[in-house]
């Protein structure tokens, strides 16, 4: 035997203003709407943890830079001295080709790891 009754929904009344909703819904509602907000601005993606990412690799490249320019500057003495000083230049050479003025004696080194 069926039964003849059906099950039906209730009956949603009509909300016009916070004022028509049942006692204590309008605080669940501003407790969720602030909940929302408040995960929005910690995992959001202009969120607390995106800004801490941000602020780490920014320290990071701070780092990088400072590294790039101690080389810059290390690298500028050196060209100076490559331009300025003929005795600088003609060793840097040497030492480069592996060529010997007369009289010297080069002795190379071999790297056994490799």
């Amino acid at each position: 035997m069926k039964s003849s009754k059906r099950f039906s929904l209730p009956k949603i009344p009509k909300i016009k203003s916070f004022s028509d909703l049942p006692r204590g819904s309008a605080k669940f509602l501003a407790l969720g709407v602030v909940g929302v907000v408040l995960l929005h601005t910690i995992f959001g993606p202009k969120g607390l943890i995106s800004l801490g990412i941000l602020l780490r690799e920014c320290k990071q490249l701070e780092t990088e830079i400072a590294q790039e320019k101690s080389k810059i500057d290390s690298l500028t003495i050196v060209v100076g001295r490559l331009q300025g000083d003929a005795s600088y230049l003609e060793r840097s050479a040497r030492e480069l080709l592996g060529v010997s003025s007369s009289g010297e004696t080069v002795i190379k080194f071999v790297d056994q790891r490799e």
